[in-house]
C-alpha cells in the first residue's frame, strides 16, 4: 500500500502501466520524435504548436 501526494503539471498526470520499462532511444532527433508521437497520440497540446517543433 502506497499513500503519498501528488501534483499534475498542465496536462496531470499520466500513468504507464504495462508493466514493463519505458525506454526512449539514445539518439536525441528519434528520441524527441517519439516523445512527439506520444504528445499527439494523447492530443496534449494544440496541433500548431506541435507543428513549430
Amino acid at each position: 500500500q502506497l499513500e503519498t501526494t501528488l501534483g499534475g503539471g498542465i496536462v496531470g498526470l499520466v500513468f504507464d502501466t504495462r508493466g514493463r520499462p519505458l525506454t526512449l532511444p539514445e539518439e536525441e532527433n528519434v528520441r524527441n520524435e517519439t516523445i512527439m508521437k506520444w504528445w499527439k497520440a494523447l492530443d496534449l497540446y494544440p496541433s500548431e504548436q506541435l507543428q513549430l517543433r
